[in-house]
């Protein structure tokens, strides 16, 4: 893949996984044009710092005529009936690769010892938790990472290290072909995080869902490192025929376990290996999930003699964290705005049990989008029974419409209507301007709002934060 001379261009280069293979691409000495039909943010920021330029709408004339490869995101918007650049892209005589086949080639190389870290959730802050451990101890590790983590330049880094950290995604890596994104990574050892039933628009059940992470865990080399989230639904199932002996962790009967929890703005807890006491740890970072997060990254870290206990205990209090993933996003308000990221039932839940976990007397008001297509299928309905306990006050906003026709999608009446059997104050909204009618009614000097959805909440990531910075200040 080295080359000092030649040219690729992307289509959907506004994607957290196409970004961060254009910076791999860039680094090997790839020149990179790029496409796609918006700029989003925060990738739209990112490829601004990263400089890359990224043409839009899609259009034919974005392609340069002498490109030597197309990588083409997995977006149900690139099908060549209905996109004139994809349709000539197909007419062009040159390679189309999606990025996972680009990684395929990258990691090929035999002098690295390659880490997937997997799972239905914990994938992006474990993968970007190692890589940070990685380079704290001044190990230079090559990585791959499907979202923005703080105090990171890039989300992407070709290394002169030992190690190559990549984060794994189940979801197929074209739109003709279900191979999952992580069989191309060459894993030599597993993080698995997790193995809750996900993306019922490709893997309609739990069982189609965990059959891909078999096929992962059976590649895996006698000489690998498998370590497994063992308390979280589907895992056993998915390690029951591994060719190597599982490592496990979690809170109670696994051989890592994390006991001892002081929760506070900085958390504490001991990590136990076999019920002996490794050390204590200190975090920034909010909620349970994330303390098992380093749990499990540990376990890997150790069981991999990448890294030593004291290296990861004095490593681990400087880590902040992820974009989207519980980070204030207000500065001079009193009133705190939290963004999560709501892209499951679990996720969803786990964000709103962090924040009541550590503001237990806050009035937590939770402004949420039905983004994906698990929370819009009819089938998961049930998901909004209790999904916002502990919420003083939902606002739900109207649900997307791409993809729709590809599942039986549920109206935002709906919605409404199952979640007020739960919830004294819900609310529809379809922008800003509606949410802030509602908020400007409940917001108090105790109130917390935390904003939830793997999308953009019809632009309130941005405009909600802003208005309790303008109008909620000491």
């Amino acid at each position: 893949m080295n080359s000092k001379k030649k040219k690729l261009h992307v289509i959907g280069l506004c994607g957290k996984g196409t970004s961060a293979t254009a910076v791999l691409m860039r680094e090997l000495g790839w020149k990179i044009s790029g496409s796609d039909a918006g700029m989003y943010e925060p990738i739209a920021s990112y490829l601004e710092s990263q400089n890359l330029v990224c043409k839009t709408p899609y259009s034919p004339d974005n392609i340069p005529q002498d490109v030597d490869m197309i990588l083409m995101g997995s977006s149900a918007t690139l099908n060549p009936q209905t996109n004139t650049e994809v349709a000539h892209a197909y007419d062009m005589s040159v390679p189309i690769k999606s990025f996972a086949e680009i990684l395929f080639d990258i990691t090929a190389q035999h002098n690295r010892h390659n880490v997937v870290i997997a799972g239905s959730y914990g994938k992006s802050t474990s993968t970007a938790l190692l890589t940070h451990y990685l380079i704290d101890a001044g190990k230079d590790p090559s990585y791959f990472i499907g979202a923005l983590p703080f105090g990171f330049s890039q989300t992407s880094h070709i290394g002169s290290g030992e190690y190559f950290i990549l984060e794994g995604d189940e979801y197929p890596h074209k739109s003709d072909d279900m191979t999952s994104k992580f069989m191309f990574y060459h894993a030599h050892s597993l993080l698995l995080t997790s193995g809750e039933h996900d993306h019922i628009n490709k893997f309609p059940t739990p069982e189609s869902y965990r059959e891909t992470y078999k096929k992962l865990v059976a590649s895996l080399p006698q000489d690998g490192v498998l370590v497994c989230a063992i308390e979280h639904p589907g895992v056993k199932d998915i390690i029951a025929h591994s060719p190597i002996s599982p490592i496990t962790y979690g809170f109670d009967n696994a051989d890592y376990t994390a006991r001892n929890i002081d929760y506070g703005e900085i958390s504490s807890f001991d990590i136990f290996h076999k019920e002996v006491f490794l050390a204590r740890f200190e975090t920034q970072l909010l909620g349970k999930h994330n303390i098992e997060n380093i749990l499990g990254t540990v376990a890997l870290a150790l069981e991999t003699k990448a890294l030593s206990l004291e290296e990861l205990q004095k490593a681990t209090p400087s880590f902040q964290g992820l974009h989207r993933r519980l980070d204030k996003k207000t500065h001079t308000s009193f009133i705190p705005v939290y963004e999560g990221f709501g892209s499951s039932y679990t996720k969803a839940k786990t964000a709103i049990e962090a924040i009541k976990l550590h503001f237990p007397d806050k009035k937590l008001i939770t402004i949420f989008e039905p983004h994906t297509f698990g929370w819009r299928n009819r089938n998961n309905l049930s998901w909004y029974d209790n999904v916002f306990d502990g919420s003083n006050m939902v606002l739900i906003h109207k649900p997307p419409t791409h993809g729709a026709d590809s599942h039986e999608q549920l109206s935002h009446d709906e919605i409404i209507e199952r979640v007020q059997k739960t919830q004294e104050k819900v609310f529809p909204v379809s922008d800003s301007t509606e949410a802030i009618h509602y908020l400007q009614k409940e917001l108090d000097k105790n109130s917390l709002i935390l904003l939830l959805s793997s999308g953009d909440l019809g632009g309130m990531v941005k405009t909600i934060p802003e208005f309790c910075d303008q109008n909620y200040i000491e």
